[in-house]
């Protein structure tokens, strides 16, 4: 995935973080990189004060939890702000609590609620917790995790065993990248509602993120045990006991249920995708590529089809196979576009650059094409490839014009690959220079004031 940051004031600055759909990259982390990047661009209007004061929040203007997985906190291809004044997001208050406990301890107009709902607290009026549920929901539709997680927090204090909230704050927990946390909610939400099979599923897998296996195995077969065999239901749980005795070590037993699976319905999407990332754990490129290229049929715009493509992209001879399936004609130019944008956009980014060459070679003509290739080159700093991109489609279209000037008089302006190459060393040189000089000064003053200290007064 792919997220920008923004600096907008007087000096203006974007910087773009790629990472892996299951990274363990804090927005913390996120923010640190930012400043750095943005501190030697500091200036009168921004000091490098006021640059390390610097919090990151969501376009809403709600701070992101530093502590979170930039994951949790952000789509693909959303827009973060660095802000030095935040309106935060905050628990509810203490007349917001008063209000609560005095409403849930109401006695409800209905004069029914235990009897109605007996996986609640007795004497709990769920109609006057309700505007709180709504608004904790609303606050998790918006991706405002911290102030829905405090909600939920406080409605749990008035009724201790309020599924919704006991589901949802493991929900976050688990979003969040803190599946220990996750773990003792979902286990509260599921001895109130022992069959529910959605939170039962979601203990599994916060419990596979905890590396805690066997109790996740354990409630994929207490699961299997309360839904009826061959529902879709029960083909769901399979399938996820398959994918978790496959992860945590028992291949074989794993893979026998999958490879099942797969022969009772070969178009299941789910048993497709677990099969899927079991070839990718034995680096079967040829059978991973086949099966994702298939499902990206059906579901381009599932983000999760699209990371495991873009994760199939990284084992050996993955473009080999990809033209083993694929032929590299000019018919296929559009659809091996859209391959590598996709991968691009889940970090894959080399391979992205392999296939977009490959689709300028074919359509030489496309500016389209010719453009990816060199947005996709400037993401690893490749600028020389990108100038070289560039001259080569003026080159190949010499004769064509925008607003009156030609390709071909662009191109001759260009710098040739061994000036290219020239600039780049001198930059280079330069950049190693300018570090150097930078240490050096950091020692000496370093020395300086260490001198300064050891004088006795």
């Amino acid at each position: 995935m792919r997220v920008y940051v923004h600096y907008e004031g007087e000096m203006e600055f974007t910087m773009a973080f790629t990472c892996e759909d299951n990274s363990k990259s804090t927005v913390k982390q996120l923010a640190t990189n930012f400043r750095e990047a943005l501190k030697p661009r500091c200036s009168p209007e921004l000091s490098e004060k006021d640059c390390h004061a610097l919090v990151l929040c969501s376009e809403n203007g709600a701070a992101l939890p530093e502590a979170d997985l930039v994951s949790a906190c952000a789509s693909d291809g959303e827009d973060l702000f660095a802000r030095s004044h935040v309106d935060r997001l905050t628990a509810p208050n203490d007349v917001q609590s008063k209000k609560l406990r005095s409403a849930a301890s109401t006695p409800s107009s209905s004069g029914a609620c235990s009897k109605s709902a007996p996986s609640q607290s007795a004497g709990t009026d769920l109609a006057a917790l309700e505007p709180y549920l709504e608004a904790a929901e609303e606050a998790y539709k918006n991706r405002s995790y911290a102030r829905a997680k405090a909600i939920h927090t406080e409605l749990l204090t008035v009724s201790p065993r309020l599924v919704q909230s006991l589901r949802r704050l493991g929900e976050i927990e688990l979003s969040a990248g803190r599946p220990e946390a996750a773990v003792p909610f979902l286990r509260r939400a599921i001895a109130t509602e022992p069959r529910h099979l959605a939170t039962r599923l979601t203990l599994a897998n916060a419990l596979c993120a905890a590396d805690e296996w066997a109790d996740a195995i354990s409630e994929l077969e207490d699961a299997l045990r309360l839904t009826a065999d061959g529902s879709k239901a029960y083909k769901r749980v399979n399938v996820e006991l398959g994918r978790a005795l496959f992860k945590s070590g028992q291949q074989s037993k794993g893979g026998a249920i999958l490879m099942a699976a797969l022969k009772q319905d070969m178009e299941d999407p789910l048993t497709l995708r677990a099969y899927g990332e079991a070839c990718i754990a034995l680096g079967q490129t040829s059978d991973a590529m086949q099966i994702y290229l298939r499902l990206m049929v059906k579901q381009s715009s599932n983000k999760e089809i699209c990371a495991l493509l873009a994760k199939t992209f990284k084992l050996p001879g993955a473009i080999e196979s990809l033209r083993s399936q694929l032929p590299f004609k000019a018919e296929s130019a559009s659809a091996l576009a859209f391959i590598a944008t996709t991968i691009k956009d889940h970090s894959a980014i080399d391979e992205a650059i392999e296939l977009y060459k490959a689709v300028v070679a074919l359509v030489p003509t496309s500016a389209s094409y010719a453009l990816n290739l060199v947005h996709t080159l400037e993401i690893p700093l490749r600028y020389a490839e990108a100038l070289a991109a560039v001259r080569a489609f003026c080159e190949a279209n010499a004769a064509r014009q925008v607003g009156g000037v030609a390709c071909g008089a662009v191109a001759a302006l260009l710098p040739s690959d061994a000036d290219i190459a020239a600039a780049c060393r001198a930059h280079n040189a330069a950049a190693r220079a300018l570090s150097t000089a930078a240490a050096s000064t950091t020692a000496a003053a370093s020395a300086t004031a260490s001198a300064a200290a050891a004088e006795p007064p």
